[in-house]
């Protein structure tokens, strides 16, 4: 009775959670997407069918997974108690099509913050510096869409990382005072990738497909019949 594997069941379970979750069902690029790989942006754009179902989903359902216990932990009595009503969480915003979700919003210092899970040799290096430039023009963004959609002031945005490999000693807390125009130059990047699939142009690859296009991203075709063959594919 013991020829079953317990791993594969755990596995088929969080891969048809995983499916389930509302950001693989969306249709829209929001915020998250900026700065990514143009071409995996323009078959989300397109509804390019998936044509990697091998992909490590894992670290991202994690990172889910922390979400919402932040929100849960922030939405108990005794936190209120400590905070009263001085923060909004869990915010969904559009504007001008353009859809986002803040994490936090606190009302007493106009600012917005952004929950990222990564691991402690990612958020303490020192030859690629933690945030990147994705995630901060992503934080302004957010903060131009709650000024935009409802009228939020909007003076601080602050990003929040937590090592799902470490403690609470490991968390990192990155600051910056609101930029408009950071944002706008985020948005006016999205706007392009919309322009550009519409014409039918096609963005070359953009990673390296055997370290990362084969482990994360839906969309890594060898062939490049239907998705892309990422950069390198040759010399495996």
């Amino acid at each position: 009775m013991s020829n079953f594997s317990a791993t594969r069941i755990l596995e088929d379970a969080l891969e048809a959670y995983s499916e389930a979750k509302p950001r693989s069902q969306q249709a829209k690029i929001g915020p998250s997407a900026i700065y990514s790989c143009r071409r995996q942006v323009y078959h989300q754009i397109k509804g390019t069918l998936k044509t990697n179902l091998s992909t490590n989903f894992l670290p991202s359902l994690m990172g889910n997974a922390i979400h919402s216990m932040i929100e849960e932990a922030m939405g108990k009595d005794y936190s209120e108690d400590i905070f009263g009503d001085d923060f909004e969480k869990e915010i969904p915003v559009e504007y001008n099509g353009l859809p986002g979700h803040v994490d936090l919003y606190i009302k007493s210092k106009n600012a917005v913050v952004d929950w990222k899970t990564s691991t402690k040799s990612k958020l303490t290096s020192k030859r690629y510096p933690w945030p990147n430039n994705q995630y901060i023009t992503q934080v302004h963004i957010y903060g131009y869409l709650l000024k935009m959609a409802k009228g939020y002031e909007v003076e601080t945005v602050k990003l929040v990382g937590l090592a799902r490999d470490g403690g609470l000693q490991d968390i990192v807390e990155w600051t910056e005072d609101y930029d408009e125009e950071k944002a706008l130059t985020g948005i006016r990047w999205i706007n392009e990738q919309y322009a550009n699939a519409e014409k039918g142009i096609v963005p070359k690859p953009e990673k390296n497909a055997k370290n990362y296009c084969s482990g994360y991203c839906p969309f890594f075709d060898p062939t490049g019949e239907i998705g892309c063959p990422g950069l390198e594919v040759g010399g495996w």
